[in-house]
């Protein structure tokens, strides 16, 4: 994470992909990478104000090539993340703050 002046605050090393952010209050938020080495999504807490990135637990493997991910916040303002395979089997998880990722469903898109 990089500040307004360019210093850097806060550094994960991993080697990622599709990167997602959602802010959910004014200065914490919640974003999503996908770890190319472990073929997995994970979910990350940051505040921008302290300068904190927190990797969280992975969401479980989906068991296929993932594709694509990414973050959607529903009109109650909880973060979901969408998770496509390559083969089109997608996974829509809800991300509650301390509490385990819980699966909503299981669907098919278009490869």
């Amino acid at each position: 994470m990089i500040d307004a002046q360019g210093a850097v605050r806060a550094r994960w090393a991993v080697r990622g992909e599709s990167l997602d952010a959602r802010l959910v209050e004014a200065t914490r938020g919640i974003a999503l990478v996908v770890d190319r080495n472990a073929e997995r999504v994970v979910p990350l807490r940051f505040d921008s104000a302290a300068g904190t990135l927190e990797a969280l637990p992975p969401l479980p493997d989906p068991g296929r090539s993932i594709a694509a991910s990414c973050l959607y916040q529903d009109a109650q303002g909880l973060p979901h993340a969408f998770v496509i395979a390559e083969n089109g089997f997608a996974q829509q998880w809800l991300l509650q703050h301390g509490a385990a990722p819980r699966l909503v469903r299981a669907f098919a898109v278009a490869p």
